[in-house]
């Protein structure tokens, strides 16, 4: 007989990926606390609310030691925890891709919900459809799947690249340059007036209008779509190969592949972020042009490079004796991810928009990551404690009870 489904138990969990998906965390929020306090088209149209020269360092710091890399190792772990699902369902002799289905669809809805009534940053209805994706690959080879997610890493610079390209050629015929540069002014407006509304309603409107707000900067990021989220599923591919060959199941274990990926790595993220950092200060995300493809070909290289860093270095922490009650805190945290998520979210816009203290456009940059330091602190020390008197996080537990029935309780 068949056994029945159900989701992993917290003592067949590897901790060493809750380790990795905790840490992931301070760096999400890092990128995302920007977005939540200011305008997503002042960030897409390379305008800031704050250019003085410690807010600027600010924002390189942020681009060169998170953007790019936290979503990344987000997507690494979707990948590998997609491929350790399907196997542990299969070796129960359960039904698993009908059960992985479904609990996409309720990842899905969580991902909607958070869009509609908290921020329209939301990356797990993204999360949810890749793994769709994922499952077409899942008899597939390594050689395949690697080669996949190398097309959907680079198809953003692909993309970017040849709408500059396109850009620069209309420019150069006089009757399309001037039916280009008319309809630039007019993205132009759009953006200065979505800013304006923005700085108006958030901080001082009301929740009908602040949602409406939320669903008009979504309806802006859409393009997103294909100039950001191919690159997540490409590394969700090759989560899945890193899951395969059990390189981060048991981290004591493949010294020589960590030494390895570590000096080929680290000079790439180097150069790589730092290129993207000064690139992207200056390049707008709404026109492509040379400043923006070369931004997306640095971010594509250095993001995922320095992802790799971090995971050595996180791995030598985490094998560190001494380390290990901030380890298993950090660990507790990752075990929480979906809730400390959407908790951030909730949090964050609490903080910043009318219906909480209406701090919208008023926290710059250095505040923002300050107060991300603080959120995540506290969602460290608040992880143990929940996880000693329950059994998984308040979202992680209503997901699994969606997804598998009363076996979740």
């Amino acid at each position: 007989m068949n056994a029945a489904p159900a989701p992993v138990p917290p003592s067949e969990r590897i901790e060493f990926l809750d380790f990795l998906r905790g840490t992931a965390l301070f760096g999400i929020l890092v990128v995302n606390i920007p977005l939540m306090v200011g305008p997503l088209n002042a960030y897409l149209a390379a305008y800031s609310l704050w250019t003085d020269p410690a807010n600027t360092a600010a924002t390189v710091f942020i681009r060169f030691f998170f953007e790019g890399s936290f979503y990344v190792l987000f997507s690494l772990l979707f990948g590998v925890g997609f491929h350790l699902i399907l196997t542990r369902a299969a070796a129960r002799g359960g039904p698993a891709l009908g059960r992985y289905r479904r609990r996409l669809a309720i990842l899905a809805l969580f991902g909607v919900l958070h869009i509609i009534f908290l921020w329209y940053g939301d990356i797990l209805l993204a999360y949810a459809l890749f793994g769709f994706v994922l499952i077409l690959f899942r008899k597939r080879s390594d050689t395949t799947c690697l080669v996949w997610a190398g097309v959907f890493a680079a198809l953003p610079f692909v993309l970017t690249t040849a709408l500059a390209g396109l850009i620069q050629l209309g420019l150069s015929h006089p009757e399309a340059a001037a039916e280009m540069r008319a309809a630039f002014a007019e993205q132009e407006n759009h953006v200065r007036d979505s800013v304006a509304t923005a700085l108006a309603v958030y901080p001082h409107g009301g929740f009908t209008a602040i949602m409406g707000m939320r669903l008009a900067e979504y309806r802006d990021s859409l393009p997103g779509y294909f100039f950001f989220f191919p690159l997540v599923l490409g590394i969700m591919l090759a989560g899945m190969v890193v899951a395969r060959r059990g390189w981060l199941a048991d981290p004591a274990a493949h010294e020589a592949v960590y030494r390895r990926a570590f000096a080929v790595a680290l000079p790439l993220a180097l150069a790589g972020k730092a290129a993207y950092a000064w690139l992207s200060l200056s390049a707008s995300f709404l026109i492509p042009d040379a400043a923006l493809a070369g931004a997306t070909l640095a971010l594509t290289l250095g993001g995922p490079a320095l992802t790799v860093v971090y995971i050595v270095l996180l791995r030598r922490l985490y094998l560190s004796a001494k380390l290990r009650a901030a380890v298993q805190a950090v660990a507790a945290a990752g075990r929480m991810a979906l809730t400390h998520y959407i908790g951030q979210s909730l949090i964050v816009t609490t903080i910043a928009f009318n219906y909480g203290f209406g701090l919208y456009g008023r926290i710059n940059i250095w505040q923002g990551i300050l107060l991300a330091a603080l959120i995540y602190i506290l969602q460290v020390m608040a992880s143990p404690w929940w996880l000693a008197r329950f059994r998984r996080g308040p979202l992680e537990a209503l997901w699994r009870r969606l997804t598998y029935g009363r076996t979740a309780a």
